[in-house]
């Protein structure tokens, strides 16, 4: 049976929830902050090459961002998205210093003229692994393998033909890539804090529906739940028989000791009705000093026995307040599906009814 703090664990998700908030914030304006040196930066860059060299300086970060994070695509699928957008950024690059004007110089160097296209070729010939990459493991390491390949082999090249490996170029490019690094974890971080969010919100939501179904005082399952559960084995088409409890004695308490000791009758009342020595039933407390038992037979044997250890469980006086014992007994009434009825509400009324009668009863024998 359940027992559950819905305050205490509302609180922790509560703050669990404002602190990744604010992280998600921080990881925002430090997005912001990257992008604006990796803009700088790359201002600056702009400035002190040549169009040629700054055709292949993109080409070389795109393709070193695509193999940095090609690298963990068989382990983690969920990159592939990036992986796809770094691919198509990279093929962007070949294409345009293939077929841009600007670029038509890089067209009438011997190397260059010979080098390129080739690579291009094979990058465009690693499409189909990309496509297989996405639901293959292995595909994803052959991609990621023959692609750092052809990435170290235009890298070799440029570096020997057009000296971007001189201290200056070398420095801002490594800042770049560091920058790009950068802001790659960060995106990273705030896919990761809005999951966090995302997951917080669905345990509230759980949260919320498990304390619409839960008695608050006493943590058992509550009318509603009750209504739900027998919806729930009557579409299986499960017989049951509902047990309706009324205390006798009750009002008694509360009138003499407070409202404070009711409430821990009524808890007693729950732990001793938990470990009942029944198989397969379900209990809630659906309001007041009222409690309904399902056990999902119709047996006229098993229905005698649940009402015999029901009424045991109120045998054992009551240690309501401190020195002071009180005794509580209960009256029940059952209702059977489909014997009685087919309709929910109907069977409660009829268990509710013959419950009252047994209360009546029992008031007019003790007259």
């Amino acid at each position: 049976m359940i027992k559950w703090d819905n305050r205490s664990l509302m609180m922790k998700l509560k703050r669990a929830k404002v602190g990744v908030i604010v992280l998600s914030v921080v990881l925002i304006i430090a997005n912001i902050f990257v992008l604006k040196g990796a803009k700088e930066l790359s201002r600056s860059l702009n400035d002190l090459q040549t169009e040629t060299t700054w055709f292949l300086f993109q080409l070389t970060k795109e393709f070193a961002e695509l193999s940095t994070v090609a690298i963990y695509l068989h382990d983690t699928p969920e990159y592939f998205p990036i992986v796809e957008l770094k691919y198509e950024l990279t093929w962007s690059r070949f294409d345009l210093i293939m077929t841009g004007r600007e670029s038509s110089n890089l067209l009438s160097l011997p190397k260059f003229k010979a080098f390129i296209p080739k690579t291009f070729e094979q990058f465009k010939s690693l499409e189909p692994l990309l496509v297989q990459a996405k639901t293959s493991p292995a595909m994803a390491a052959q991609f990621s393998e023959e692609l750092n390949e052809i990435y170290i082999s235009t890298i070799t090249f440029i570096n020997q033909n057009f000296k971007l490996k001189n201290p200056l170029y070398q420095k801002q490019q490594d800042e770049v890539l560091l920058f790009s690094q950068l802001q790659f974890g960060l995106v990273l971080l705030t896919i990761a804090s809005a999951l966090m969010i995302a997951f917080i919100l669905h345990k509230e939501s759980s949260q919320h529906r498990l304390a619409s179904l839960t008695d608050p005082l006493t943590g058992q399952h509550n009318r509603l739940a009750l209504f739900q559960y027998l919806e729930e084995i009557k579409n299986r088409q499960q017989v049951f028989t509902l047990f309706m409890l009324d205390l006798n004695g009750f009002k008694s308490i509360n009138d003499s000791f407070g409202h404070h000791a009711g409430d821990k009758a009524l808890k007693i009342v729950v732990e001793r009705l938990r470990k009942i020595a029944v198989e397969n039933y379900q209990f809630f407390r659906i309001g007041g000093d009222e409690f309904a038992l399902v056990i999902e037979s119709t047996s006229r044997t098993e229905i005698n026995h649940m009402e015999k250890v029901i009424q045991q469980c109120f045998v054992t006086p009551f240690q309501v307040i401190q020195s002071k014992q009180s005794y509580l007994s209960t009256s029940i009434g059952t209702s059977q599906y489909p014997k009685d009825g087919e309709n929910v509400h109907l069977l409660l009324e009829i268990a509710d009814s013959r419950m009252y009668s047994m209360k009546f009863s029992k008031a007019i024998e003790s007259t």
